[in-house]
């Protein structure tokens, strides 16, 4: 039964239903994100690919590759609407590349879901850091197979297939971003010593964090992990370890935030691999708005005359994590008409318990 804190509404015409459900958000204790040294002064730029050292300077990027001067993109925004190709490529470069402040998305005329292409694609490059980029509606977020001495921080995942993927690499560092609305947040494919700490990893569909096998000795700590489900009659699936000797706390005192944490001992992770945070604790906000999960499947055609149907009765099922305390309708005679605003009620039922008529 929700505690009905919060409002949805209703739009309705005689044509046609919009629905309008206002972006809920709280402050969560459990995460904080510190501004970027990058500057904001991104750009339109085609894709990018990167096969040698030389490339760099051919594109017009600055920096010589060394630790002190790295091969340096920033302020770019760069999207494409080639399925399956990549707005940044980079294969084989062992020099120091930082991609900075960057805007990378796939250019689709139809909505976010339509997933396509690879935001930042890295093969077999070491040294590279990737830094306060955003990424949305792609298949892949990052995608980074053979890559060693990679750190990702401070970025922004959102609306995509895969946040973060790495495949059979390590030493890294993935620290400070944020991803959520994707399908899985970051997916580890026999990566091993790699550290994840300080993002915020909710509300993607699939999973959170998925460790697959073999990937080792991995630390996972300070991250606050929660509420990553299909929806709101799913059970929460935020993450799932099946490798072997990875370490989900600080191995001193500090473990991990979670949504589903019951509040006394550890938090068992699903898998092969029977992980636990020693440390955990409960993560209670609320920053996806609330749903309306359930409408009623109606058609109406309108003929000359009186109002057919005068009757009409509207179902809506409606939730929130942080409850919904009213849905009000809006409805007129015409696209151009008047509109009335009333509220529902709320009727639930044994099988419908979040119901308004």
């Amino acid at each position: 039964m929700l505690s009905r804190k919060n409002i949805i509404n209703l739009l309705l015409i005689l044509l046609g239903i919009v629905l309008v459900t206002p972006l809920v958000t709280t402050e969560s204790n459990y995460f904080t994100l510190q501004d970027s040294d990058c500057i904001a002064l991104s750009s339109v730029h085609n894709p990018i690919v990167i096969r040698s050292p030389h490339d760099f300077e051919e594109q017009g990027f600055s920096g010589n590759g060394s630790e002190n001067n790295p091969y340096l993109i920033k302020d770019l925004h760069i999207e494409f609407s080639q399925a399956y190709s990549a707005c940044i490529e980079i294969i084989g470069i062992f020099a120091n590349i930082e991609i900075c402040n960057c805007t990378l998305n796939y250019d689709s005329l139809n909505s976010w879901d339509r997933q396509d292409g690879i935001g930042i694609s890295l093969s077999f490059v070491y040294n590279c850091a990737i830094i306060n980029c955003t990424f949305t509606n792609l298949e892949s977020g990052i995608d980074a197979p053979s890559c060693n001495n990679t750190s990702f921080v401070k970025n922004t995942f959102k609306h995509c297939r895969i946040g973060l993927r790495m495949d059979y690499g390590g030493n890294s560092t993935v620290k400070g971003n944020m991803m959520f609305f994707n399908g899985i947040g970051i997916v580890l494919y026999g990566v091993s010593k790699c550290n994840i700490t300080a993002n915020l990893i909710a509300y993607n569909t699939e999973i959170g964090v998925y460790l697959d096998y073999p990937s080792h000795q991995n630390n996972i700590f300070n991250n606050t992990i929660a509420y990553n489900q299909e929806d709101l009659t799913q059970d929460e699936n935020n993450a799932q370890d099946d490798g072997y000797d990875n370490l989900w706390d600080d191995n001193l005192t500090i473990g991990n935030s979670w949504s589903d944490y019951s509040g006394e001992g550890v938090y068992n992770i699903t898998g092969s691999a029977n992980s636990v945070d020693r440390f955990p604790t409960l993560a209670l906000f609320d920053l996806a708005g609330p749903e309306i999960y359930w409408l009623t499947d109606w058609r109406v055609t309108v003929y000359a005359g009186p109002c057919p149907f005068s009757d009409l009765t509207i179902h809506a099922s409606v939730r929130d994590q942080s409850g919904v305390d009213s849905v009000l309708i809006y409805y007129s005679g015409s696209l151009n008409g008047t509109w009335t605003c009333t509220e529902m009620i709320y009727a639930p039922t044994d099988q419908y318990p979040d119901l308004f008529l």
